[in-house]
């Protein structure tokens, strides 16, 4: 098994990485300060160096370690098991001091109230949440992308109706929280009968079923619009249109399979010669001839977090459920 090991001091230290999933060990001596894994240890690294300018926990852990010791492994499931283990073993007294999932979010929705749709760092409140996502920046570009088809609100400011209902790139269902803008007879805005009033386009009941219809269902509804939109900017020419449409495509795919992925996370248990996995987490494993037991995931998850998993599971829960589809499948 291929092992490096590096000096911290070291500018040029990154070229002599290995490549591929690997347990990443920063050391004071022969004491484990903080473990971690990753697909591309050299990436990793360069990253946490220019992490340490602004975090002050990476930076004491790169101050305090004197090298970074890496060994490679097979497969993302075996750093995984490396990883619990070692932290079990070693009970590395930095390991907080960088945690991957610090940046993750979640999307909230709730038709009922105000901005509609939200990204946020915690399941708090009362909203529907779903997540987390790993990069905040990709989940805005879904939203937008899914705004733009459906003129869902996007609301940038506490001010409401704003100039995207008059540029038309939006519903403007803010209006449906305003009593001003309901028919006093008919509570017109906020009617499910679209006969109630011209003014039911604009109604909460649609607004929630369009959100959950967009976000929380794995239908390919979103996608066969895109791409029909996308042939017919091909057909006509418009090579350039096409292409970013592709892009947009290239984006729900990849949130969709991320939404399978959420719904899929929670159910994911089954044993085997190494493993005992329950609730998307590993509960036990055997690994160097020994036999290691892990708590279970005791999380009181609330109704409307039924596709929220806590910040620090849901890396572990993907590699779980990447191994088990790629079994399954033989």
């Amino acid at each position: 098994m291929e092992r490096v090991k590096i000096a911290i001091t070291d500018s040029d230290n990154t070229t002599k990485l290995p490549s591929g999933w690997c347990l990443m060990a920063f050391m004071e001596g022969d004491e484990v300060l903080h473990l971690g894994i990753s697909p591309n240890a050299g990436k990793r690294y360069a990253y946490l160096k220019e992490r340490a300018k602004e975090d002050a926990g990476v930076d004491e852990l790169l101050k305090t370690a004197s090298s970074l010791q890496v060994e490679k492994v097979n497969s993302a499931l075996d750093a995984l098991i490396a990883l619990k283990t070692g932290v079990h073993d070693a009970r590395p007294r930095l390991q907080n001091s960088y945690r991957p999932w610090q940046n993750y979010v979640y999307l909230a929705i709730d038709a009922y109230h105000f901005p509609f749709i939200r990204i946020t760092p915690d399941t708090n409140d009362d909203w529907i949440y779903l997540g987390p996502f790993r990069d905040r920046f990709f989940l805005a570009d879904v939203l937008d992308c899914v705004g733009r088809i459906l003129r869902l609100p996007r609301c940038e400011s506490d001010v409401w109706p704003c100039d995207k209902l008059d540029r038309g790139l939006c519903g403007g269902y803010c209006r449906g929280l305003d009593s001003s803008f309901r028919d006093p007879d008919t509570d017109a805005g906020l009617s499910n009968d679209p006969q109630a009033s011209g003014e039911s386009d604009y109604s909460l009941e649609k607004l929630d079923s369009l959100l959950k219809e967009s976000f929380l269902s794995p239908s390919q509804g979103i996608l066969e619009m895109l791409k029909h939109e996308r042939d017919k900017y091909f057909d006509d020419l418009e090579f350039i249109k096409a292409d970013l449409l592709d892009e947009e495509i290239a984006l729900q795919q990849k949130y969709r399979d991320w939404l399978i992925f959420l719904y899929a996370a929670r159910q994911l248990s089954w044993e085997d010669d190494r493993l005992l996995v329950e609730r998307g987490r590993i509960r036990r494993c055997t690994y160097r001839g020994r036999d290691y037991l892990f708590a279970p995931d005791s999380t009181p998850y609330r109704e409307n977090e039924s596709l929220a998993l806590n910040l620090d599971s849901v890396d572990e829960a993907r590699i779980l459920y990447e191994y088990y589809k790629d079994y399954s499948q033989g």
